[in-house]
């Protein structure tokens, strides 16, 4: 790239356009593919501004996206807000998905674990792509990861494990998935996912009040509430749920 170029005063798409067509005259390739998970809330600016561009959206259950954010050290540790920015995100790809209906494209994370190959053609067809069995080849090398990413990304280079697919259930405490279940479960299914049993329950509303009363009233009051409910609900013979029953 010149000198020149660097610094002259495009904007940011003629820039971004320049880099494409660098990229495809030193490398001799037909598509150029870009990762960023954040690009999604820009995808429509995409598409208008690039009228050859498509979209494939990875969609992956919830539970299991959460479970992973949990485990690094980038971003924050509340489910409930996970649950929500997850929420936020499906409905943006599927309002996106309506409007450009032939250029973006959804494809679940479980499905193309499930049948990798199956899934990848399918793919490459509505896009227009040849698809090249070197598609679903597992492996590769861990230098192609950033050090600072290798913490978090330590399977990327591995195989497609179906096993991961519900390992959420054991990583997330009942606590965790109790919140996450409080925001997602009567719209999960929307999404192909099926609600979480494990909550909400009223052992989830005793944790609520735990938590988030604490800064009104003193813990000793909060406990003293919290076994009084519990006696009512036992009485009723309503459920009281594994984390009142543990907590309380």
């Amino acid at each position: 790239m010149s000198k020149e170029f660097l610094e002259s005063s495009y904007s940011a798409d003629e820039f971004l356009s320049g880099i494409f067509s660098v990229l495809r005259s030193k490398h001799s390739v037909e598509w150029i593919c870009e990762k960023t998970p954040g690009h999604l809330w820009h995808a429509a600016r995409i598409l208008d501004q690039f009228a050859d561009a498509k979209v494939v959206c990875m969609v992956r259950d919830p539970r299991a996206s959460i479970s992973s954010l949990l485990r690094v050290d980038w971003t924050h540790n509340d489910c409930r807000r996970h649950a929500v920015t997850w929420l936020e995100a499906a409905k943006t790809a599927r309002d996106l998905s309506a409007r450009y209906s032939d250029r973006f494209f959804f494809v679940r994370f479980e499905d193309l674990v499930a049948e990798p190959k199956w899934v990848l053609a399918n793919l490459c067809e509505q896009i227009g792509m040849g698809y090249s069995e070197k598609l679903i080849e597992s492996g590769g090398s861990a230098e192609a990861i950033p050090e600072r990413e290798r913490g978090w990304k330590r399977l990327a280079t591995g195989g497609l494990e179906q096993s991961r697919t519900k390992a959420w259930k054991s990583e997330l405490s009942c606590r965790d998935r109790m919140i996450i279940g409080s925001v997602l479960n009567r719209r999960i299914k929307d999404y192909g996912y099926e609600p979480d049993p494990t909550g909400p329950s009223l052992g989830y509303a005793l944790e609520l009040l735990k938590s988030n009363m604490l800064l009104f009233l003193c813990r000793p009051k909060i406990l003293w509430l919290a076994r009084g409910v519990r006696k009512v609900a036992n009485k009723l013979g309503l459920p009281t749920g594994e984390v009142g029953q543990k907590t309380f």
